[in-house]
């Protein structure tokens, strides 16, 4: 499959699914076209095949418990992940207007393109409080990841990234520091929406998404601006888990989440630190998502 896939969610849409090789194709750029951020999905491919790298960091110990020790991770597969994080309107033109999911602050200014937050794990794979929809279940035809999955015909199976993905994701190629020359607050200004920084941005409200300088694989927001879910449950120690699969069976009923929010400091925005959601029908203000999706689809036999 191509570098670039985008899914068009906007009602009555004739053609779903396009693909491009680079980014450079996307129709209008990828951040002067706004329907990027608002009615379509951007999903950039991710070279992970047979790549060993290492997963995890040594600075992590000394900021917190929740990280990862160093380990080697070699993934099976290529596939798919959000250029950006999902949007409050790209959320609405797949769920809609529903009060009873916990519905996002709404901003003044250019509110649609900042990214959904106040969410459940529950609701991306099973729309009740009553399930938690945790992988390897498919994701029910009312969750958001089962609507979209229909708004292809099932031929791609979207869903959140596991923790292996994101990482990778995030790295960009990069080791143990943050990419783009992120090694300190300093050189943050750039890079992130947080909080608890000398330059101190208005971090009481989440940036529009693409604000700021993307990695070196053009993935917007992978440090700050809101948490973002993982597939996987939490585990403490995950250093044997070599292929990078999603973690079904952790330490208790809490999910993984990632990449840091607006209101946390520089050394919890990256790559390595990983935090933990209360329950997975718990939704708070600093919690949001990107897509991630298997680079192959699944052709329907007649």
């Amino acid at each position: 499959p191509p570098g670039y896939m985008t899914l068009d969610l906007s009602a009555g849409c004739p053609v779903r699914l396009r693909f491009y090789p680079g980014e450079e194709f996307l129709p209008g750029g990828i951040l002067s076209n706004t329907a990027y951020r608002t009615s379509k999905l951007v999903m950039r491919k991710i070279h992970a095949k047979d790549v060993e790298w290492t997963m995890g960091s040594l600075k992590s110990t000394k900021y917190s418990p929740d990280c990862e020790t160093p380990h080697a991770v070699k993934m099976t597969e290529d596939y798919y992940i959000g250029v950006f994080q999902i949007t409050q309107s790209q959320y609405t033109h797949v769920i809609g207007v529903d009060a009873t999911l916990n519905p996002a602050n709404n901003y003044a200014t250019e509110g649609e393109m900042r990214p959904r937050e106040k969410l459940k794990y529950s609701i991306f794979r099973m729309a009740s409080s009553a399930a938690t929809g945790d992988y390897p279940t498919t994701p029910a035809s009312n969750s958001f990841l089962g609507r979209i999955r229909a708004l292809t015909g099932e031929q791609i199976a979207f869903d959140l990234p596991s923790e292996a993905q994101w990482e990778f994701a995030c790295r960009a190629g990069h080791g143990e520091g943050y990419f783009n020359d992120g090694s300190s607050e300093d050189n943050f200004e750039n890079l992130l929406r947080l909080g608890m920084t000398s330059y101190s941005p208005d971090h009481s409200t989440t940036a529009i998404v693409g604000s700021y300088t993307p990695n070196d694989w053009g993935l917007y927001d992978m440090y700050g601006n809101v948490c973002e879910f993982c597939l996987d449950l939490y585990k403490q120690d995950i250093t044997g888990n070599y292929s990078g699969a999603v973690i079904t069976s952790g330490d208790n009923a809490s999910h993984v989440l990632r990449g840091g929010c607006r209101w946390m400091s520089f050394e919890k925005c990256n790559s390595w630190s990983r935090l933990v959601t209360e329950s997975a029908t718990y939704g708070d203000p600093a919690y949001g998502f990107r897509v991630a999706a298997p680079a192959k689809l699944v052709i329907a036999e007649d």
